[in-house]
């Protein structure tokens, strides 16, 4: 048995066997030990005399085991030796019997390995790789650059050690700082001056022997080793060729050690390339296996897009493009989904937080309201006239008196008596009076007086009459209150409609106080203040109508306080007077920040609610969390203004999966593909708070079609299937190898575009085919891309390919064009301009067109349009600018369908008239020599 652990090159590992009696000891008995491909030896160290035996094992260069054991029952070995005798025997006074030496077998109870767990690790450490903690860039002199160089195991350092690099004329070096950690070592470099490199890397022979031997160096006081308790394994400090990089797909590593690679290659040549692998199952699995090459220059070289995404039906090498270190290789069956973006934005108004105030008003039509009639008349008996006086006494509230009774004549008229009572009472000044003939009486002279009052003020008045100073039998009756007031008077209620909770009945003359106690106890609404007032200025009463301006405090929702109060509903269905009424009006919207809730529907699906302030990583959790939903990445919130005075939060939401069988019942396009669909918007579900809330979705519906379109100005666009969209690599030659510098698809790819169906380059300029590309009027029009290399003006910059134009067939009605089948560019023979030549051989029922367009940068024209007419009317089928080359001032153009398929070339050269833009003349028509219908000559 041993204590579990880790041990490297130069521990010892101390391994108990115990016996179940005491033992002696005799000379140096040995065990053997499984650590790989050798065996290890452990020697006796101490025990005689006792029941456990301790055997010493010193790890060494090679050892390897993931459970350390021995080898098999007779691992404990008694050496023979013509010196002295190896025994172990049972104690006693005269030790004679043998001990039994056998061990219980490997891996079973009692064992080494099933006792204990002993990680033998005896494996050189190599360098894993050499990187830096900073961000890329441009230093200068005085910079400091650190460089990390890690190893596969923990390793100890003595000395100095340096690390020779490639800096230019002077090579420097990198000064040995100290550990990062147990694996990794930090160098300091300072970039002096005269300096120079675009990609900083360790130094380089580029002799005929591209080799990085001695990039490490060490003087003899410095080593690198496997850490351990007894250091002694030298590191291995080997370093490949700068700028070699293994590609291909690994298919599988058997436990023999050999490597099925598909597509192997090292990208750039040189000496000394160490490969490192390991069986990926088996008992060998811990071993590792190390293989070295060497990589010379060749006269061939191999292109290949890059090897995790290439896919069988690319076409990669359809279309190949050369101009001296450049190579452009089209792909236009390739497949490059772009998924669907969409932009949520919700927003409010509020610039500073606001109460809400509504106020609450009952009304009454005043006019008709406080109208009052009094009607009195005299009688006497039949035949009988009428004398004398009576008395009008005026009281309020029925029993104080006006003033002194009102002595009229028997037979005061309409006017006399207004002006009677305007003298003695002048509050009742608003009336009119008016007299008729009493007919219910026989006398002679009865009459009737009506008392007409406009108001009702005072409102408790009453009148009497005394009839004691008419003369006979005359009598005058007592008044009669023939019209009533019909003031406010009665209750009404106050309805939340939120929480549909409505209260108790409110007295019309409700106080403030009480106005209060009933919203917040039965609507649960809080209230900060409350004035009161009644409406009539003139007559300041409740009765003729009041208002209550109520100022809110708010209410708690789920993230905030919201100061937008609903607004309240009243009803007046116990309101009593004539045209009596109660209304709410909201006086000031209350508002507040941006606050609440909200939830997004796709397809049907909704997310729970999420605030209003949703982390990113939060709403990417609930959206896939749907059904409907396998991916999606997400940005934000920002904080971002709006137009006017709204704020908002914006997230981008980019769909990188969604779950296809939620598309089955919804438009979306023909071929729709998981990581790549033009989709429905996004739906919200609003619980948002605040002065204005309002929300945004901005979606595309449908793929862009034009270069400048939406997808290229905004942040969001349609997804796309990407089916045979198609790409171009471009390739760059860097000494011995060509590298992949950049990967191009148009702005507004589209399924079955098949970009990069033709390509050609010149001078800085790379055009680009896409015949079945859809316009805007019609499907397989076609349209060629412009891009222009943007070269570096420093030496250490990654070089740009930009998009400069996109070209369309003029005035191409037909259905289909194939706008782009085959393209080429050279500069025109004026060299000051780029020409464009486009082959369109769909056109016209596949008769075919060729278009030419001058310019340079961004600006381009249209020159002219080629065709077959000088040699006879084009036919269908022709295909005039299936293959088109431009050699300075000469354009040739073949037609492989012409002349029932037999085929013909056509040679069309600059006028050699004066003028900036000479157009191209038809000059001369090559037929293949014998040919036979079927041949296509120029195809």
């Amino acid at each position: 048995e041993h204590r579990s652990g880790t041990y490297a090159s130069g521990d010892i590992v101390e391994i108990t066997v115990r016996f179940d009696e005491v033992v002696v000891v005799l000379g140096v008995p040995i065990l053997s030990l499984e650590v790989g491909e050798s065996i290890g030896v452990a020697h006796y160290a101490r025990g005689s005399n006792s029941t456990d035996l301790v055997f010493a094992y010193s790890v060494e260069e090679g050892h390897n085991s993931l459970r350390l054991d021995y080898t098999d029952n007779f691992s404990l070995e008694l050496p023979v030796n013509s010196q002295y005798e190896t025994s172990i025997k049972m104690a006693s006074s005269n030790p004679t019997i043998d001990a039994n030496v056998t061990l219980p077998s490997p891996g079973l109870a009692g064992s080494l390995g099933a006792s204990s767990k002993v990680v033998i690790d005896g494996e050189i450490p190599f360098v894993t790789s050499i990187t830096s903690p900073q961000a890329g860039g441009k230093f200068t002199v005085g910079n400091v650059i650190y460089i990390h160089v890690s190893f596969s195991a923990s390793v100890v350092v003595s000395g100095s050690p340096m690390l020779l690099l490639e800096t230019g004329a002077v090579d420097r070096h990198g000064i040995f700082t100290g550990m990062v950690d147990n694996k990794t070592l930090r160098f300091r470099y300072d970039v002096q001056l005269g300096d120079m490199t675009e990609a900083l890397d360790y130094w380089t022979s580029e002799g005929l022997e591209r080799r990085s031997d001695l990039s490490f160096q060490m003087d003899l006081s410095s080593w690198i080793k496997r850490k351990s308790s007894n250091p002694t394994l030298n590191a291995d400090v080997h370093l490949n060729p700068s700028f070699g990089y293994l590609d291909g797909h690994r298919l599988s590593v058997s436990e023999s050690g050999i490597v099925q690679y598909r597509a192997l290659k090292i990208g750039q040549r040189g000496d000394g390339y160490k490969l490192r692998f390991r069986p990926e199952s088996g008992e060998l699995s811990d071993r590792l296996c190390t293989a070295t090459v060497d990589i010379q220059a060749s006269s061939e070289y191999e292109l290949m897009s890059n090897d995790s995404d290439r896919e069988v039906g690319d076409s990669f090498g359809s279309s190949v493009t050369v101009d001296g270190d450049i190579i452009a290789v089209g792909t236009p069956f390739k497949r490059r989904p772009s998924p669907e973006v969409q932009i949520l934005t919700i927003y409010n108004k509020a610039q500073s937080v606001s109460n809400e105030i509504q106020m609450i008003t009952t009304t009454v039509d005043k006019k008709n309201a406080v109208k009052t009639e009094w009607a009195f008349s005299t009688c006497a008996s039949d035949g009988s006239s009428i004398d004398g006086f009576f008395s009008i006494t005026y009281f309020k509230s029925s029993s104080y008196l006006y003033a002194q009774p009102l002595i009229v004549p028997s037979n005061v008229g309409a006017e006399q008596l207004k002006i009677l009572i305007n003298q003695a009472w002048p509050s009742l000044s608003a009336m009119h009076v008016s007299r008729y003939p009493n007919m219910e009486c026989s006398s002679e002279n009865s009459w009737i007086w009506t008392l007409f009052f406009d108001d009702d003020w005072p409102f408790d008045t009453v009148f009497q009459t005394n009839g004691d100073d008419l003369v006979g039998s005359a009598t005058v009756s007592e008044p009669e209150n023939q019209r009533v007031s019909q003031v406010l008077r009665g209750t009404f209620a106050l309805t939340n409609p939120l929480t549909e909770s409505t209260t108790r009945e409110i007295p019309y003359d409700a106080s403030g106080t009480l106005m209060r106690d009933i919203i917040e106890a039965d609507l649960q609404l809080d209230v900060s203040r409350i004035s009161v007032y009644n409406t009539d200025k003139n007559d300041d009463r409740p009765e003729l109508g009041r208002q209550w301006k109520i100022t809110f405090l708010g209410r708690i929702s789920a993230d905030a306080i919201n100061m937008d109060v609903p607004t309240l509903q009243a009803s007046g269905r116990e309101l009593i007077g004539y045209g009596a009424s109660v209304s709410v009006f909201v006086v000031s919207q209350g508002c507040s920040s941006l606050g609440g809730q909200f939830a997004l529907s796709f397809l049907n699906d909704v997310t729970a609610f999420v605030p209003f302030n949703v982390p990113s990583e939060n709403l990417k959790h609930e959206l896939e969390k749907l059904d409907s939903i396998d991916a999606v990445s997400i940005t934000g919130p920002d904080s971002i203004p709006l137009d006017g005075n709204r704020l908002g939060n914006k997230w981008s939401i980019t769909f990188e999966s969604i779950n296809l069988s939620y598309l089955e019942d919804s438009n979306v396009e023909p071929h729709c593909q998981a990581d790549g669909c033009n989709l429905p918007a996004l739906e919200l579900l609003s619980s948002l708070v605040g002065c204005g809330t309002g929300f945004i979705i901005e979606h595309e519906n449908g793929a862009g079609r034009t270069m400048d379109g939406r997808a290229s100005k905004n942040s969001f666009r349609s997804g796309n299937a990407g089916i045979k969209s198609g790409s171009v690599d471009v390739f760059r030659r860097d000494t011995d190898q060509w590298k992949i510098e950049s990967t191009l698809t148009s702005i507004d790819a589209d399924s079955y575009d098949e970009f990069g169906r033709s390509v050609s380059l010149s001078n800085g300029y790379l055009v680009v085919g896409s015949p079945f590309k859809e316009s805007e009027f019609q499907k397989q029009a076609g349209a060629v891309y412009l891009f222009q290399n943007l070269e570096c003006e420093i030496s250490h910059c990654k070089r740009e390919w930009i998009q400069r134009k996109k070209f369309t067939a003029p005035s191409i009605h037909d259905s289909v064009s194939e706008f782009g089948w085959n393209v080429a560019t050279g500069v025109s023979s004026n060299g000051l301009q780029q020409l464009v030549v486009i082959g369109a051989p769909g056109t016209s029922e596949s008769a075919g067109k060729v278009f030419i367009f001058r310019g340079q940068g961004a600006n381009w024209d249209f020159h002219q349009t080629l065709t077959s007419e000088t040699w006879g009317m084009p036919l269908p089928n022709d295909r005039f600018g299936d293959s088109v080359k431009a050699l300075n001032d000469t354009i040739i153009v073949s037609a492989p369908g012409a002349r029932n398929k037999r085929g013909a070339v056509y040679i069309f050269r600059e006028s050699s008239t004066n003028g900036f833009s000479k157009p191209f003349i038809a000059t001369q028509v090559i037929f293949g020599e014998g040919a036979v219908p079927g041949d296509m000559f120029g195809k």
